[in-house]
C-alpha cells in the first residue's frame, strides 16, 4: 500500500473553493495522488481544468480521452491491461466489462465505463453505467423508480 490516492474521474473545482481545499486537505495540496484515472469516455469535462490545477500528477485515460483531450499529457491508456493491472498489489481492480464499446463508443451510447473494485473496502466504483436511486423526487421516481432501486443508464 503505498498511503497515496487514485482520484477517479474529475469533478469541477476552482482554486479557493471549498472542494479544493477539501481535497488539499486529504491529499497535501496534490502531493498524496498517485494517479488521475479516467473511466468514463464520455465524461471529459473537468479533466483539462483539474489538470491544471494539478499540474504534473500522472493521468490516465479512456482511449476516447486520449484521443479528444491532447493538453493533457497522458502516462497510460485504460484499454491497455498491463495499465489496468498497476494496482492489483494495493487491492484495486480495474476491468471492462466484456463486450462493451469502449475503446470507439458510439456517440449516443454512455453505457460503458471501467468498473474500479477496490477488494479491503469492498467499494465498487462505476461512473454513470449503474444509477443508485436515494431518496428520488416524486418526478424521478415515477420515471424511473422507487428508493434504493438499482439501474442501468438510460443510453
Amino acid at each position: 500500500m503505498t498511503g497515496k490516492f487514485l482520484v477517479l474521474d474529475t469533478v469541477q473545482i476552482k482554486v479557493g473553493s471549498k472542494e479544493k481545499r477539501a481535497i488539499d486537505l486529504l491529499t497535501d495540496g496534490g502531493k498524496r495522488i498517485e494517479a488521475v484515472i479516467a473511466t468514463h469516455p464520455f465524461h471529459t469535462t473537468y479533466f483539462e481544468p483539474f489538470a491544471s490545477i494539478y499540474p504534473g500528477l500522472t493521468y490516465y485515460g479512456t482511449p476516447r480521452h486520449l484521443r479528444k483531450i491532447g493538453a493533457i499529457k497522458w502516462t497510460g491508456n485504460l484499454n491497455d491491461e498491463a495499465v489496468r493491472s498497476i494496482w492489483e498489489s494495493d487491492d484495486i481492480y480495474i476491468r471492462i466489462p466484456e463486450g462493451a464499446e469502449f475503446v470507439n463508443p458510439p456517440e449516443d451510447n454512455h453505457f460503458i465505463a471501467a468498473f474500479v473494485l477496490h477488494t479491503a473496502s469492498k467499494t465498487v466504483f462505476v461512473d454513470d453505467t449503474i444509477m443508485y436511486l436515494s431518496n428520488p423526487g416524486c418526478v424521478i421516481r415515477s420515471l424511473l423508480g422507487k428508493n434504493g432501486d438499482m439501474l442501468f443508464h438510460s443510453s
